[in-house]
């Protein structure tokens, strides 16, 4: 962790005001999330993502390693220099939603908003419990970086429409334990311990009908002239026919030679833990109910050099399709129709926004909704969380009596 400092940077932020604790772990006071609740100095400026911020003019040091963009480090005990910090013993926090770097500006569009917007931020609390329940039946060597609090900023903000949220909505910011991750964030080809973590996590997941993919950032696979087309977001280019890859991912294609979608897993590691010197699973706002089983599955590497691993997909001896207990959790946590159709007339969503959002999505819309409402939000977020897992230990139960 203390390499951090190396590779990033130091950026004055300040406290906002009128924020409130809406949920924090057990053994998390509100009082420790709260002083760690900061906004960077350009996202408080006034800007075309989030309402202007009113804040404490008091500076509040806080470190934000190489490579990231809406998180930092932040020290809830004191406002010391980073390099004052004690790591064994000041309550340090991975902040998350706090604003772009200095020298940045917020934009309207993925990656560059600095914020994160309450439906997410749910989502995100609520799959990394589900995850870190399963994890301890799974058994494969792997551990969440747990969401240990969310903070009320007392604004609103934009929400890409990638994400398959309303695209305004509450700010808010995520404590989660300080951890750091690569510089590039992404699994590379020199790992294969982590490779075949990845692959475990998310053929794992399978079986209740989770996954770490998403369709809308998967890649499109249609024969070419010269070989094989491949289309991610915006970006297009031609895989040839000579290409070490080529064969195995022309594989998928249907003998019609139709497009088919490859997605692959999308796991974020962190560095090993200062503590324990393990390496823990970060980031779940990409985890979310499985809607398309049949797309193959490949293990991405490096896209733009297009250093791809092994596929997997349909008819492939390790191919996993999910059971029983996938339609069983589903059935457990998804909203009735009235209440899920009055959740989305109350966000106003038009009809093709509708046609975009999952079913988990708009229980996490619901719930943000009811946060609103209450006067005792962490109660809320904790039934939901004892809720859920109290449905994926059901659904294990059913996956080893299968």
């Amino acid at each position: 962790m203390l390499d951090a400092l190396e590779n990033g940077q130091i950026d004055a932020a300040f406290r906002p005001r009128g924020t409130k604790v809406l949920w924090h772990a057990p053994g998390i006071s509100p009082e420790a999330a709260l002083n760690a609740a900061v906004i960077s100095k350009p996202q408080s400026s006034p800007n075309a993502v989030n309402d202007t911020m009113t804040v404490h003019p008091c500076d509040v040091p806080t470190l934000r390693p190489s490579g990231y963009g809406r998180a930092a480090l932040v020290n809830s005990t004191r406002d010391a220099s980073p390099d004052l910090w004690d790591w064994t013993t000041d309550t340090i926090f991975d902040v998350k939603g706090c604003g772009v770097a200095q020298g940045c500006t917020p934009r309207a569009k993925r990656h560059a908003t600095g914020l994160l917007t309450l439906a997410e931020g749910l989502q995100e609390v609520l799959m990394e419990e589900m995850v870190r329940t399963l994890l301890v039946h799974a058994d494969i060597g792997l551990e969440t970086a747990r969401c240990l609090a969310l903070v009320d900023l007392g604004a609103t903000g934009y929400c890409p429409p990638e994400y398959g949220f309303p695209d305004r909505q509450p700010a808010v910011l995520m404590m989660r334990e300080a951890h750091r991750r690569p510089v590039d964030n992404r699994l590379c080809i020199d790992e294969p311990t982590l490779l075949q973590g990845a692959l475990s996590l998310e053929l794992w997941l399978r079986h209740l009908g989770l996954t770490t993919t998403k369709r809308a950032f998967a890649f499109r696979l249609a024969r070419a002239e010269h070989g094989l087309s491949v289309c991610r977001v915006k970006t297009e280019f031609t895989v040839p026919r000579d290409h070490p890859v080529y064969e195995d991912m022309a594989r998928h294609l249907s003998a019609s030679d139709g497009p088919c979608f490859a997605t692959y897993p999308n796991v974020q590691f962190t560095h090993p833990h200062l503590q324990d010197g393990r390496r823990r699973i970060v980031d779940f706002g990409h985890f979310n109910f499985l809607t398309h089983p049949g797309d193959p599955l490949v293990l991405r590497l490096r896209d733009a050099a297009f250093e791809w691993g092994p596929s997997l997909g349909p008819g492939d001896l390790a191919w996993l399709e999910p059971g029983q207990q996938a339609t069983a959790l589903r059935s457990a946590l998804i909203l009735a129709p009235d209440e899920a159709n009055a959740c989305l007339e109350a966000y106003r969503l038009p009809t093709s926004v509708r046609s975009r959002i999952g079913w988990y999505d708009v229980l996490c819309l619901w719930l943000a909704l009811e946060l609103q409402r209450t006067s005792d939000p962490s109660a809320l977020v904790a039934a939901e969380i004892a809720r859920q897992r109290a449905a994926v230990e059901c659904a294990m139960d059913r996956l080893r009596g299968a």
